[in-house]
């Protein structure tokens, strides 16, 4: 699974991200998309959400 589908697979589940958010992960290597994600997952489940 790429970057692209990561951010699609994270908005089905989640929440929508911002343009600008999806280019700034799109250029980092894949496993920093992996832990920003997880991160914005974690805040989710707890009733939060990281705003970018």
């Amino acid at each position: 699974m790429g970057i692209l589908e990561l951010i699609e697979q994270f908005e089905i589940d989640y929440y929508p991200l911002s343009y600008e958010k999806k280019t700034l992960l799109a250029d980092q290597p894949i496993h920093q998309v992996v832990a920003c994600l997880s991160e914005m997952a974690s805040w989710h489940e707890c009733g939060g959400r990281l705003s970018w």
